[in-house]
C-alpha cells in the first residue's frame, strides 16, 4: 500500500454508473489512483488481490451489497485495516450505526459535495498512515526487546558455563582433600564444611538463573 496520500489507490464501488464515473474522474483529477468497480463481488476480488488505501462503497447495491462487502474485507487479515468510507442515499440513523457495526469509519449520504467527500478521505487517509507507523513502531520495539532478551539469556548461559567449570575443579579437589586428609583439626573440618556449604549456595543459584 501507498504511503503518499496523493498517490493514494482509492477504490470505488458503486453499481450506479454515472456516480461511479463522477467519482472517479474527481478523484483522478486530484492525483489519486482510482480503482473503480460497479459491483461487490468484483471489488472483493480486486481488493483480496490487492489492498487499496481506502474504499469508498456505495450500500445498496444488487448481489453483494456494501455492508456485506466490508464485513468480508474486515475478516481477511490483508484488507482489514483498510479504511471503509459509506456512500448512500439511506440517510436515517439506523443505516449508519450499522455501517459503523460492520466495520466503515464514515458514513457520507447523497446527494454529497465533492469538496466534503475529498476532504473526509483526505483525513482517513492520514490516519490510516499514522496507524501503520505506530504498528510498525510497535513492531520494532517488540523486535528489540525479544532481541535483547534473546542476547541477555545467551550471555548468561555462557557466564554461567564458565562458572560452572572452575566450580567442579573446587568440588573435585575439596573431595580429594576430605579423602586425603587423616583426622583433620576441629578447625580444619569448619574451614571444610564451610567452603561445601558455599559451593552448595553457589551451584543452585546457577540452577535458578538457568531454569
Amino acid at each position: 500500500m501507498t504511503t503518499e496520500a496523493s498517490k493514494a489507490n482509492i477504490m470505488i464501488v458503486d453499481d450506479a454508473r454515472e456516480t461511479l464515473q463522477l467519482l472517479s474522474r474527481m478523484l483522478y483529477k486530484h492525483g489519486y489512483d482510482v480503482r473503480p468497480c460497479d459491483d461487490g463481488q468484483t471489488a472483493l476480488s480486486s481488493a483480496n488481490s490487492a489492498p487499496p488505501d481506502l474504499a469508498l462503497i456505495d450500500v445498496s447495491m444488487s448481489g453483494l451489497n456494501g455492508y456485506e462487502l466490508c464485513r468480508l474485507l474486515k475478516k481477511n487479515p490483508a484488507t482489514k485495516d483498510v479504511p471503509v468510507l459509506f456512500i448512500s442515499a439511506l440517510n436515517d440513523i439506523r443505516n449508519k450505526i450499522k455501517g459503523f457495526e460492520v466495520g466503515g469509519v464514515d458514513y457520507i449520504t447523497k446527494p454529497f459535495q465533492f469538496q466534503d467527500v475529498l476532504a473526509r478521505i483526505k483525513v482517513h487517509l492520514e490516519l490510516s498512515q499514522r496507524l501503520r507507523e505506530l504498528t510498525v513502531g510497535w513492531d520494532q520495539e517488540k523486535l528489540y526487546r525479544e532481541t535483547i532478551a534473546q542476547i541477555n539469556d545467551e550471555a548468561l548461559h555462557h557466564v554461567v558455563h564458565d562458572i560452572r567449570n572452575p566450580l567442579h575443579i573446587i568440588a573435585l579437589n575439596l573431595s580429594l582433600v576430605n579423602k586425603h586428609l587423616s583426622t583433620p583439626n576441629e578447625r580444619v573440618q569448619g574451614y571444610l564444611a564451610s567452603i561445601e556449604q558455599n559451593l552448595d549456595t553457589v551451584n543452585r543459584i546457577i540452577g535458578d538463573c538457568v531454569v
